[in-house]
């Protein structure tokens, strides 16, 4: 699932993996998941990325009452750092943003959750 948000990072001309490399290297304090650091697959971690957005990307609400907050391209992660994708900017009948991610297919908005015990815990908006 974090190809997803790498690969659109790289559409848009950011190399997502060598801003969280180096985040991890200036702040190891901020990633204390990290035993070791490793360039290969940090990156490819839900768990980094979501540090890395909550300390680099404006930090958004996780309520679903407001759909206009939900933009395309938000970052959003499920559950406890489980799962991560974008906000496509196609909307269901109520406003709710489809996601965007690999992985268990959801038919619906980001309201159905990935696995349904699980809530939105991360909502971000990269602002470049």
């Amino acid at each position: 699932c974090t190809d997803v948000v790498w690969n659109a990072f790289q559409a848009a001309g950011y190399t997502l993996k060598d801003l969280v490399d180096a985040d991890i290297a200036e702040n190891r304090n901020a990633y204390p998941h990290i035993d070791i650091p490793d360039g290969n697959i940090d990156f490819r971690r839900v768990n980094s990325l979501d540090t890395f957005f909550r300390r680099h990307a404006e930090v958004l609400t996780c309520e679903l009452d407001d759909p206009e907050q939900w933009q395309p391209g938000d970052i959003v992660v499920f559950g406890n750092r489980d799962h991560i994708g974008i906000c496509s900017d196609r909307r269901n009948a109520d406003g709710i943003p489809f996601l965007i991610h690999h992985g268990n297919p959801i038919d619906e908005a980001v309201e159905q959750n990935y696995i349904p015990s699980h809530d939105v815990t991360g909502h971000f908006r990269w602002l470049g």
